[in-house]
């Protein structure tokens, strides 16, 4: 009998190492990033988000541009290259020489890009995606009219 069930657990051990040496055969080699449609995902991405920063409202674009992602802040002269770091986890590092910056997205419960929190040194800030039809009024732009 121990005979038996010794045979069975042998069998049942290969069985599961065979198992994991053909998931680990299939696997993506390297990166994991690859599996991921950037194309697709970038596009998604891609919009304006409006933050709301010393005490005023400002919309940093994101656009895409042969296959890489540019962010502009309102006066900036050129756009800065947002580079992939954790494509799954929807971060991204800002190519600025002047200091280190972050860029990372969220997706709200229907599974869209709504809302993106930017990392500036010690400074985290975060800004709602625009919609495509724009964003409703706020209170102090509604005026009465009599």
């Amino acid at each position: 009998m121990k005979t038996e069930l010794l045979k069975t657990i042998a069998k049942s051990t290969f069985a599961l190492i065979a198992a994991l040496a053909v998931f680990a055969a299939t696997r993506p080699s390297g990166n994991v990033q690859a599996v991921v449609d950037s194309p697709s995902l970038y596009a998604e991405i891609a919009g304006g988000y409006e933050f709301y920063l010393g005490l005023q409202y400002m919309v940093i674009s994101i656009s895409l541009d042969q296959g890489k992602l540019w962010g502009r802040a309102p006066g900036d002269p050129k756009a800065q290259e947002l580079q992939p770091v954790d494509i799954a986890g929807l971060k991204f590092k800002i190519n600025d020489p002047g200091r280190e910056q972050y860029a990372v997205f969220f997706r709200n419960s229907d599974g869209r890009i709504s809302a993106c929190r930017l990392i500036m040194g010690d400074t985290e800030s975060v800004g709602e995606k625009i919609p495509a039809g724009g964003r409703a009024r706020r209170p102090a732009e509604t005026t009465n009219r009599v």
